[in-house]
Order: structure tokens, then C-alpha cells, then sequence
């Protein structure tokens, strides 16, 4: 804190001081230090706060303004005339009036009333107290200054410093991150190499597959073909057995015996249809189908 104003001007009435004048305002004695100040002479703020009030009190403080912070409060009065008004924030140096001689007062002066908070309003000064143990010289005023910049200093530093180690944590976790993703690509890239094979895979397959399915039809086809020789085959020499009345001995009836066994299914045949056109020849050896009745119906499935 500093004195309200920027000249040396005489101290006229110190705190305390003429308790029979105060008597009649309920005070033990002055309740403020006065100032010789030449009427208009600059009148600043003795330390940052609130500008509270700005009023006139004809009787008593005559023009006045009323300065506030947490920790201390200062009115000015007998003023002549407002640099500020009420809920201004100002600084300690500030220029906030201007000097006079309004209200109580017998020659141009500045009333200073200095208070601490919290304010003791029943100690018979209204809580006001003497200034002069907490104005600064020049030289305490600089310490304070300095002592206030290395305490901001260090708490900007101590914030930079938890900003860096947050900046920190979230580069480690964007590395994590990156290479949760690279893996991640990795596996996918693997994945699409894996499907690409299966693919060629099934196509080879299916050509296979088809191939096969190609080859079981040419088969089936020329079995019933020669079914179809046999069968002709057999008629004739049925009808030549016939006329001939051969007794069933004979060798012309044990060929058309013959030609009836060609036309009967094997197991090598059965299996294979099996496996070819799947349940639906389970029962084949239960069947009473003629061959070729087999082979059409197999025909029929492989075109399918």
C-alpha cells in the first residue's frame, strides 16, 4: 500500500488525534489522517480494490469515495471532484479525484480513512485504524512487487509444467494408439491376403468340381447308350431263341442270361452314383428299377 498521492504533502492531523471535536460523531478521536492538499491537487488510489461509493455527505466527509478489496478498504474525502464511479475496479497509483474542502472541513485537505478487514466497527473509530504500518517505501514497495511477480512466476510455471506432463501422457497415448492401429492393419491386411487365397481356392475347385461333374455325365450317357445295344441285342436273340424253340439250356439262352446281368447295376457302380448324386441312391441295392431307369434318373440329377 502507498499514500494517496503523488507529492510530499504535510500530514496536518494525525489518527487518533482531537478526541473533544470527534466526541460529537460517537468517535474517540480522528479517525483518519489529514493532508494539506491544495484544492484540485490529483488524488490516486492508496491500493487496488472496488470503488464502492461515490457520494456526498455535506456534514461530514463532503464528497467521498469509498475503495475496497479482501483484505483492506480506504475512503477519501472533502473532494472536489469524481475520476471513477461505483463498481470500477482500480489500481494501486490510479488516479480516482480530486482534492478539496467540502463537507466538515476548515481549509482544503484529503481525509484518509484506512480500515483491515475484518473491520471492528465498535472500537470507537468506526474500525478505522493509522495507515502508517502498512505504507510501503519505495524500496518495500519494490520487494513487494518482486515478491508477487516470483510468486506468479512460479505458479505459471508449476501450470506449465502440468500442461507439459498432460501433453505427455496424451503423446504416449496416441504412440499406444498408433500402434494399436498398425497392428490392427497388419491383422486386416492378412485377413485380405487369406480371403484372396480362399478364393482362388474355390474357384479351382468349382473347376474342378465341374470337370468332375462334366465327366460323370459323359459316363452316365454312354452307359445308357449301351444299355440301349443291349437291350436291342437281347430282343433279337430273344425272338431268334424263340423261333428256334431252343430248350433253356441252350447256349443262345445262356448268352441273352449274360446280357441280362450286363444290364444290372454292380457295387463299383452303386458306390459311385452314391457318392455322385448323394442320398438319393441310399437304397439303391433295395431297388427294383431296371437299369436304365438308373441311369436316367441320374442323368436327370447330374443336369441339375
Amino acid at each position: 500500500m502507498r499514500k494517496p498521492f503523488n507529492k510530499d504533502w504535510p500530514l496536518t492531523q494525525k489518527w487518533g488525534e482531537n478526541p473533544d471535536i470527534y466526541k460529537r460523531f460517537g468517535l474517540k478521536g480522528h479517525n483518519g489522517t489529514d493532508w494539506g492538499m491544495p484544492s484540485g491537487s490529483e488524488v490516486v488510489a492508496p491500493h487496488n480494490g472496488k470503488v464502492l461509493e461515490v457520494a456526498n455527505d455535506p456534514n461530514g466527509y463532503g464528497k467521498y469515495i469509498k475503495i475496497e478489496n479482501d483484505e483492506e478498504g480506504s475512503v477519501l474525502a472533502h473532494l472536489k471532484e469524481f475520476k471513477v464511479k461505483v463498481g470500477d475496479d482500480v489500481f494501486q497509483g490510479e488516479e480516482v479525484a480530486l482534492s478539496d474542502n467540502t463537507g466538515f472541513s476548515t481549509a482544503p485537505h484529503l481525509h484518509w480513512g484506512y480500515y483491515r478487514k475484518p473491520r471492528d466497527r465498535e472500537d470507537g473509530y468506526l474500525g478505522y485504524i493509522s495507515p502508517f504500518p502498512f505504507i510501503l517505501n519505495e524500496s518495500q514497495e519494490t520487494q513487494k512487487i518482486l515478491d508477487e511477480t516470483i510468486k506468479g512466476r512460479d505458479h505459471n510455471w508449476n501450470l506449465y509444467l502440468a500442461e507439459v506432463e498432460k501433453n505427455k501422457q496424451s503423446i504416449n497415448r496416441i504412440v499406444e494408439l498408433e500402434g494399436q492401429v498398425n497392428e490392427r492393419n497388419v491383422k486386416v491386411k492378412q485377413l485380405e491376403q487369406d480371403m484372396v487365397t480362399c478364393k482362388t481356392q474355390l474357384v479351382d475347385a468349382t473347376s474342378v468340381a465341374n470337370k468332375a461333374h462334366e465327366e460323370d455325365l459323359k459316363t452316365a450317357e454312354l452307359l445308357l447308350e449301351t444299355e440301349h445295344k443291349l437291350t436291342k441285342i437281347e430282343s433279337e436273340m430273344a425272338q431268334v431263341a424263340t423261333s428256334l424253340s431252343l430248350s433253356p439250356e441252350s447256349p443262345l439262352n445262356r448268352i441273352l442270361e449274360v446280357i441280362a446281368s450286363m444290364k444290372k447295376p454292380n457295387d463299383e457302380f452303386i458306390k459311385h452314383y452314391e457318392k455322385v448324386v448323394g442320398g438319393f441312391f441310399k437304397n439303391l441295392r433295395n431297388t427294383k428299377w431296371s437299369f436304365k431307369k438308373w441311369i436316367e434318373v441320374g442323368i436327370n440329377l447330374l443336369k441339375k
